[in-house]
């Protein structure tokens, strides 16, 4: 195990439904601790740059209007192997299928998958970092 940050980011439906608290409560029993955190106005220039291996997939005009119907809070979590424990809380991004006692099985409503009907984007809470590489990239450009 080692110690390590990742980026974990409360989109729109997170922060519309008031459970933010109670998820950063649910990483926080876990160990993991809040280094840094921020509300953003997310910008269509951070977007393209977070999201571009999604540019010109028929979802994505879909998901920059999600991303942008309120700010998005920015948090830079830090703990042992806080990139896969984090993902791992998280569950499957689809909350139509995420295990109940995950927090997008206990707190996610949605279920549509990224390319579903009419460019929606799912509505499934939380971004996190994938990776570690992905985690370092994205906490260079959200902090």
């Amino acid at each position: 195990m080692c110690a390590q940050q990742t980026l974990v980011a409360f989109k729109p439906d997170a922060i519309e439904n008031a459970v933010v608290g109670q998820i950063l409560s649910r990483f926080e029993n876990e160990g993991l601790q809040v280094h840094e955190m921020k509300t953003v106005d997310v910008s269509d220039e951070l977007l393209e740059r977070h999201y571009n291996e999604h540019v010109g997939e028929s979802y994505y005009p879909g998901l920059v209007e999600y991303m942008q119907e309120r700010p998005v809070i920015a948090c830079l979590l830090e703990g042992e192997d806080a990139v896969s424990r984090v993902r791992e809380l998280l569950g499957d991004t689809d909350p139509a299928v995420a295990e109940p006692g995950t927090i997008r099985g206990d707190f996610g409503s949605d279920s549509f998958t990224e390319a579903d009907r009419d460019g929606r984007a799912v509505r499934n809470l939380v971004h996190a970092s994938a990776t570690t590489d992905e985690a370092e990239k994205e906490i260079e450009l959200w902090f």
